[in-house]
């Protein structure tokens, strides 16, 4: 197991008055910064919680795991105390692959779901790898993979010294994802929103829409402007849909059945399947 000094959860803003929390999980490699923009683009209502996992920024000096479950496990103790109110899921790549497996261990604790689960530039959980392992490449090739995936600052892998410091939590996050072990379970009652970029040569079409095996609720897919990581144009485009499906449960906030309720119930009566590609 991983020791957890600290908390792995940021919390960008007091969030006292939110009537649903956004948790954020990064794309391999990636740290909490990754989602330093989001509180500004969420729509009122909403708090975002970045995820800082081991072995990058301000812990970087706790070991990266190179399981899923080492990492769910820990999340799971620390969300708790965030319960206490709505939350939503979104991660990026890797990071879908956590929010999604926290998700059902969050389910066979009996613990409150989120109401959305978000993904992006990761294929279906159930679906295998369609290519070479990317955590076995050697350097010049995996950094050469990234920047194909549309990956920025990226020159900090020229120096030798950088190499050294952050393609081993590279390599760690990617054998995560790429090694991953899907079980089957019954799948998921929250509604699952996926996102993939229209140039993104890592990841096909079907491979998102798959996804919509791992939910009984509402799912969607939605094609964007880029590679693996969005362009501008489709970050834009990402959070204007998050920002749309959160600001419809938000709206519920002051009914007496979203005070009252106990558990966390989705607007999604029926099972919804569409593409808005």
């Amino acid at each position: 197991m991983i020791a957890a000094s600290s908390s792995w959860l940021r919390p960008r803003v007091l969030d006292a008055d939110a009537a649903m929390r956004l948790v954020c999980f990064p794309h391999a490699g990636g740290g909490a910064a990754s989602f330093n923009s989001f509180h500004k683009q969420l729509i009122a209502g909403c708090a975002v919680v970045r995820v800082q996992l081991p072995g990058r920024e301000d812990n970087w000096e706790q070991r990266p795991a190179r399981i899923v479950s080492e990492l769910t496990s820990t999340l799971l103790d620390q969300l708790r105390p965030l319960l206490d109110r709505p939350i939503s899921f979104y991660g990026h790549s890797m990071g879908a692959i956590v929010a999604f497996e926290l998700a059902r261990e969050m389910r066979r604790c009996g613990l409150p779901l989120p109401v959305y689960l978000f993904v992006s530039g990761r294929r279906a959980p159930r679906l295998p790898l369609s290519h070479p392992p990317l955590f076995s490449l050697s350097d010049d090739h995996l950094i050469r993979q990234l920047r194909i995936m549309g990956a920025s600052s990226l020159e900090i892998f020229e120096k030798p010294k950088w190499r050294e410091h952050f393609l081993p939590t590279m390599r760690a996050d990617l054998e995560v994802s790429d090694l991953y072990e899907y079980y089957d379970e019954a799948p998921l009652p929250c509604p699952i929103f996926a996102f993939g970029g229209i140039h993104d040569e890592t990841v096909k079409h079907w491979e998102y829409q798959v996804w919509q095996r791992e939910t009984s609720a509402a799912f969607a897919l939605q094609m964007l402007s880029g590679r693996h990581f969005f362009d501008r144009d489709g970050q834009q485009a990402l959070m204007h849909t998050i920002n749309a499906r959160i600001g419809e449960f938000v709206s519920h906030a002051g009914n007496p059945w979203f005070k009252n309720n106990s558990r966390i119930k989705s607007n999604c009566n029926e099972r919804d399947i569409f593409d808005i590609s």
